[in-house]
């Protein structure tokens, strides 16, 4: 497999039937307290740039202390906790998530963490209580619902001012159009063994029961796949009509993007053995003749010819592109899952970059290109002369790096450390700042949206710094974005936590939603 799996996931968990965001979990609070009133030093932010790692839970020793991290002025949180208004770009409802870890321990990438969520005025209006979301898209790609699940609790569907419109019967469910949840019961979830049936959720009636071996999976916002034991059909979820058809629908990669041809891709057999596309009448638009692919995303569909050998389709469903050795997909994250903004191509004549209508942006040459999943597509474009440059997707906007920078972390920040994101970064440059800042030590840096950086030290003891455009740092001890709802929409809005707060603010600081981290989860 070629594409980057974990881009590749997103993007074909919910093109068209929803994906959910997830917001990293913010580091646990090193002990219980009472909700005390702010005081100003907590406001302004003086007293909250450092923060201790809590021990294990049931350790009755103290908390260790924080190794200090390096000397930068601290940019101070505003005094207002307002404005408390969060619309979405297009001015229409939206729920915006709000994470809580569930256990004190002695690190905070492993704790489990619960959900609420926050409606278009600033309003926890969902307790947090959930273990995992989806959000639902209609026909332009949109976040139209939400669905919502708890361990030991039934799924539930919300509409996106946190209305309950359905609560499902099992644990587990999926997305199917704008009036329709596909409901699951897991057998064996290790070996994807499930049972599914087909609710209007609308109406509380069963469209299709629950059957064993039964699969349904959304291909768009009106039409699913039913596999049967038996075989499979195209079930129109307006008509009711049923469309049998020859193939065998590949469940991860059949959800296609808004815009893309309106054919899915299929197996000949059950097992999997030759693949080719199925138009929605029934018939091969394309016959079975390719080893592997991962469906249409933009305008394009990524086919394998052979071990080593890829191209792609394009909408007229004529191979385009050239060969290749590798194809791997560029994406950006958007509520409702990933778009596919560009294409990195590898071969003999070395790489190449191209957008989504495959327009050369860097020609094929002995430039190293760096598309990192996390970037939001923007690529590093490294030169034989030691030059490194910035190239954006899908405008193919190329900004010159200073020298040493070679790794680009998102449009607004860049990194030493080679090729390794993960480790090794020692100097972070936001591109709206003409100074470095230097790290003191190996770090792992991600961005948070376009606003913020967040590092993490490599010592256990070492305060993670979260840096702002213009380089400072900031009073938060972790950022993360949240994805507007309108696909193509930058995220306008961040959850962080600064000392004993956590909340939501905007790309210039200020607080929309703030929260004690003391407070007791409800349930």
């Amino acid at each position: 497999m070629r594409i980057r799996q974990a881009a590749i996931g997103a993007l074909l968990c919910a093109l068209a039937a929803g994906c959910s965001t997830a917001v990293e979990p913010p580091p646990p609070p090193t002990s219980e307290t009472s909700n005390s009133a702010p005081t100003s030093a907590d406001a302004t932010g003086t007293a909250v740039g450092a923060t201790t790692r809590p021990t294990d839970a049931g350790s009755s020793g103290p908390a260790s202390t924080p190794v200090p991290t390096p000397s930068l002025s601290t940019v101070p949180l505003p005094h207002d906790v307002g404005p408390r208004a969060m619309p979405a770009s297009d001015g229409r409802p939206m729920l915006w998530p709000l994470s809580a870890p569930t256990a004190i321990t002695s690190s905070g990438s492993d704790v489990p963490v619960v959900y609420g969520f926050l409606d278009a005025t600033g309003t926890l209006v969902l307790p947090k209580r959930y273990s995992s979301y989806t959000y639902c898209p209609d026909a332009t790609g949109r976040a139209a619902y939400l669905i919502t699940e708890r361990a030991g609790g039934r799924a539930e569907v919300h509409d996106l001012t946190g209305k309950l419109l359905r609560r499902v019967r099992t644990p587990s469910a999926s997305c199917a159009g704008l009036s329709h949840v596909v409901v699951t019961d897991w057998v064996e979830p290790e070996l994807n063994q499930h049972d599914d049936g087909l609710l209007d959720f609308t109406t509380g009636t069963m469209t299709l029961s629950t059957a064993k071996n039964r699969h349904v999976t959304a291909i768009d916002d009106h039409t699913v796949n039913v596999s049967d034991p038996t075989g499979e059909f195209f079930l129109d979820l307006a008509t009711g009509r049923r469309t049998p058809h020859p193939g065998w629908v590949l469940e991860n990669y059949a959800l296609r993007e808004v815009g893309a041809p309106a054919v899915v891709p299929a197996a000949t057999k059950p097992s999997g053995a030759v693949i080719g596309f199925l138009d929605l009448t029934g018939t091969w638009a394309v016959r079975p003749r390719y080893a592997d692919t991962y469906g249409f995303t933009a305008g394009h569909a990524i086919v394998q010819l052979s071990e080593d050998r890829w191209t792609l389709l394009d909408s007229s469903l004529r191979e385009s592109g050239g060969e290749w050795q590798s194809v791997e997909a560029v994406m950006r994250d958007y509520a409702t899952g990933s778009r596919t903004v560009g294409y990195l191509l590898s071969g003999a004549a070395g790489q190449q970059l191209v957008d989504a209508d495959l327009r050369v942006l860097v020609p094929a040459g002995p430039a190293r290109i760096v598309c990192w999943w996390e970037a939001d597509g923007a690529c590093a474009v490294s030169e034989a002369d030691g030059t490194t440059r910035l190239v954006t997707l899908p405008d193919g906007a190329a900004t010159p790096l200073p020298a040493g920078f070679d790794q680009v972390l998102s449009r607004a920040f860049v990194a030493d450390g080679g090729t390794d994101a993960d480790t090794g970064i020692r100097h972070i440059l936001a591109l709206g700042s003409d100074t470095p800042v230097d790290l003191m030590t190996a770090t792992s840096c991600r961005a948070a949206g376009s606003a913020w950086v967040v590092c993490e030290p490599a010592g256990p003891t070492l305060a993670p710094i979260v840096l702002d455009r213009q380089g400072r740092r900031t009073a938060y001890a972790w950022a993360g974005a949240l994805a507007d709802p309108v696909a193509g929409a930058a995220s306008a809005y961040y959850q962080v936590t600064a000392g004993r707060y956590r909340g939501v603010v905007d790309e210039a600081g200020n607080w929309r939603y703030r929260e004690s981290i003391y407070t007791r989860l409800e349930d």
